[in-house]
């Protein structure tokens, strides 16, 4: 659509991954640190066990 609009021809984008690896989010713990604390009595009350 861009392309057409723009009157270009863009090549195609490359794929995706379907997945993250898991634990990805570790990698960003200490700066998401505040945003999981708060987080953190709503999770122990839905029953996460590490909350």
């Amino acid at each position: 659509m861009i392309g057409q609009a723009l009157r270009v021809q863009l090549p195609v984008p490359p794929p995706a991954p379907q997945h993250l690896p898991a634990g990805r989010w570790r990698a960003y713990a200490a700066v998401l640190a505040a945003p999981f604390a708060r987080l953190a009595p709503v999770a122990a009350r839905l029953g996460y066990p590490d909350a």
